[in-house]
């Protein structure tokens, strides 16, 4: 059982490495919301809430629904 935990802390700590090597995020959450609403036009304009692990924190990023569905998996950004 210690072997294992041990092996799940080096997995762990060597994705994070790569992560960071490679300057890659990682998809962690996604939801969908609205950014803000135009009063001129009427319009809401809706977003993906795009939340992604770096390897040393997660940052956050909208992205319009209109040019994407989902959020990227894997970014380089």
């Amino acid at each position: 059982m210690k072997k294992k935990i041990i092996y799940l802390i080096i997995g762990f700590i060597i994705f994070c490495l790569l992560l960071l090597i490679f300057d890659t995020k990682v998809l962690m959450y996604e939801s969908k919301g609205i950014s803000y609403y135009d009063p001129f036009k009427k319009t809401k304009n809706e977003t993906l809430d795009c939340k992604y692990f770096t390897g040393r924190n997660f940052v956050s990023r909208n992205i319009p629904i209109s040019s994407r569905d989902t959020c990227p998996f894997l970014t380089k950004e």
